[in-house]
């Protein structure tokens, strides 16, 4: 067997081999995590063809919710983080980052633009006291939970 080593077409329009390879990026992630959760790998494929979307982790202790956002190469100037009774909302901006005029593209599997991610809270927050800091392309929300008024326990009377 011979190797050959692989050339560029010289035909190839760098902005058409850049979206070829990304779908292909996008086919290739939507099959993998088929294997894993076929309901979520459908929403993350269709998403992805729309929009880049960061990914968020959620922990809750005793007495506060974290969320964690990936957000590299973003601009915390263009970050906005709004919370509307337990739908947190963050958005912002990931700006492609300017090129050479002589240099040509051969891959990238990079996402830029705007984004907004929305997410439901597992538990009721204090609005007044959220703090939120970024730091090494991470944004980092913590929350600090209250008691939930519309959640109660109701006793239940027996009668004979």
């Amino acid at each position: 067997m011979t190797w050959k080593p692989w050339k560029k077409s010289p035909t190839v329009d760098p902005e058409t081999y850049s979206a070829a390879t990304r779908l292909q990026s996008d086919f290739d992630r939507f099959f993998d995590r088929f294997l894993r959760t076929p309901w979520e790998a459908s929403r993350d494929f269709f998403g992805s063809l729309a929009t880049w979307q960061p990914s968020f982790d959620v922990r809750e202790t005793p007495d506060k919710l974290v969320v964690k956002a990936e957000l590299p190469g973003v601009d915390s100037k263009s970050l906005q983080v709004s919370l509307d009774e337990r739908l947190l909302t963050i958005s912002g901006e990931k700006k492609e980052e300017k090129v050479e005029e002589e240099s040509q593209r051969h891959y990238s599997e990079s996402f830029y633009g705007q984004f907004q991610r929305s997410l439901s809270l597992p538990a009721a927050v204090d609005a007044d006291q959220i703090d939120a800091e970024f730091q090494r392309g991470v944004l980092t929300i913590t929350l600090k939970k209250i008691d939930d008024p519309s959640r109660r326990q109701i006793e239940v009377k027996l009668r004979d």
